[in-house]
């Protein structure tokens, strides 16, 4: 559906040459979710605008459906953007305009006659449950009401791939939720294949079956967006995976303002639950079965691709073989134990 090869695109600043992409590769098939994360500066926004050439790379290839789009004319290039609908953080819409108007401009740009749009533009305000706002102009709404004329805008042309580009970003936890669910809903009842970009992990696990991570520019990591959960190969991941879990609170449990470490018995253990393992009382099988004395520091469960994943700070207090011999039992039960040096503060 979307395969990028190769791309590279360097700005020319004030301060100096910035290399935005650098040799960046990647493949979204058909039906996918595919999210694209990282911290401000990676990339990420000028990789979702070379896709439609928004933003056109120094070099690489861009194929939609196996089209090379690259070297296209800009009426090649305007057809082939009807296939694609893009959503942005702060909507973009036109403030002197109805929400009517406004998800009707596309269609009147392309001069359909004035029944189509009135039956396209009910159709889509419906899908976004819009329907009772048709006359009401931009600042009377919430602001998930504008991303969702934002959005049914956006599919004005009946596009098969729709680009988001931090889209939830400035909306509330609650409304962020009711977007992705939409976004969740359209992807399956119009099998339409979304590029999401954001700089939230909690975004990507809740709605993406794929992901990849961009750092200065490069994608340093993708694939299934469980795998990466679960089993993160970069600092850059193994840091995002960590901010969903909270992982930065727990150093305020750990050591006392001064940086001394609160605990002076006992070691430290981050452990990962994945699936079933999350919801079976391993702790209460090691307390048991390897006499070790195991205090909950910090912890909590989140569900990625339905599937649960837990996060536990333990200190676990003990003989040394017997806290040895309860971190096998669960690295033999399949739960990633890691421990975390209380003096530093950083993993072993």
């Amino acid at each position: 559906m979307i395969e990028l090869v190769g791309l590279n695109k360097t700005f020319h600043t004030a301060a100096g040459e910035v290399a935005a992409l650098k040799d960046v590769s990647l493949k979204v098939d058909k039906g996918d979710i595919y999210g694209v994360v990282g911290f401000s500066g990676a990339g990420k926004s000028t990789l979702i605008r070379c896709v439609n050439l928004l933003e056109k790379p120094d070099s690489g290839s861009v194929k939609i459906d196996g089209r090379e789009i690259t070297a296209y004319g800009e009426k090649q290039l305007a057809k082939e953007r009807e296939g694609i609908g893009m959503i942005f953080q702060h909507f973009n819409l036109l403030r002197n305009k109805t929400v009517f108007e406004n998800v009707a401009f596309p269609l009147r740009y392309a001069r359909k006659n004035r029944k189509e749009i009135e039956k396209r533009v009910g159709e889509l305000l419906e899908l976004v449950d819009l329907s009772d706002k048709t006359s009401a102009y931009p600042s009377q709404l919430s602001g998930g009401q504008k991303q969702r004329v934002a959005i049914a805008r956006a599919l004005a042309m009946d596009p098969k791939i729709l680009l988001s580009d931090e889209a939830t970003s400035a909306l509330d936890p609650q409304t962020t939720e009711s977007i992705l669910q939409l976004l969740k809903k359209l992807n399956e009842q119009l099998g339409l294949t979304i590029l999401l970009i954001t700089h939230e992990m909690d975004v990507v696990r809740r709605v993406c079956n794929k992901v990849a991570v961009m750092e200065k520019g490069s994608i340093v990591e993708s694939g299934d967006t469980f795998r990466l959960f679960t089993q993160p190969q970069s600092d850059i991941t193994r840091r995002f995976v960590d901010s969903l879990f909270r992982s930065e609170a727990v150093g305020e449990v750990l050591y006392e303002p001064d940086g001394a470490p609160r605990f002076q018995q006992g070691r430290l253990f981050h452990l990962l639950f994945v699936g079933d393992r999350a919801t079976d009382p391993h702790i209460a099988r090691a307390i048991r079965d390897y006499r070790t004395d195991i205090s909950i520091i910090f912890g909590n469960i989140e569900m990625v691709q339905g599937k649960p994943i837990g996060s536990l700070y333990v200190l676990i207090d003990g003989q040394e073989a017997d806290i040895d011999g309860a971190i096998e039992y669960f690295r033999r039960e399949g739960i990633r134990a890691t421990e975390i040096d209380t003096r530093g503060g950083d993993d072993l």
